[in-house]
């Protein structure tokens, strides 16, 4: 192992401090996921949410598919497609326009 330049320690020293800090770090990860969850929500509308549910059957109870019988890993899809739909009604709700 060969130890570091004098300038590879500035470099390292340089970069650590044009890091943020945890906080800003946090604060800008909300921003971020503020502006996406905007976009997202002035792309989608209730319809189109329905479509997604009657695409992948969320609306069936956990043991009925389209094959007619249960399959667990099925089960699961639906129920995290479910889940999705659910957030994605949250977010419209929220961050829509009035």
């Amino acid at each position: 192992m060969s130890t570091p330049t004098i300038r590879q320690a500035l470099d390292a020293v340089e970069k650590f401090e044009n890091e943020p800090t945890p906080e800003e770090a946090v604060a800008q990860h909300y921003e971020e996921v503020q502006r996406r969850n905007r976009h997202l929500a002035a792309k989608l509308d209730e319809e189109a949410i329905s479509a997604i549910e009657e695409h992948f059957e969320t609306h069936l109870p956990c043991f009925q598919g389209s094959k007619g019988n249960y399959d667990q890993l099925d089960a699961m899809r639906r129920d995290a497609h479910r889940e999705v739909c659910l957030w994605l009604r949250h977010i419209v709700k929220k961050y829509k326009k009035h």
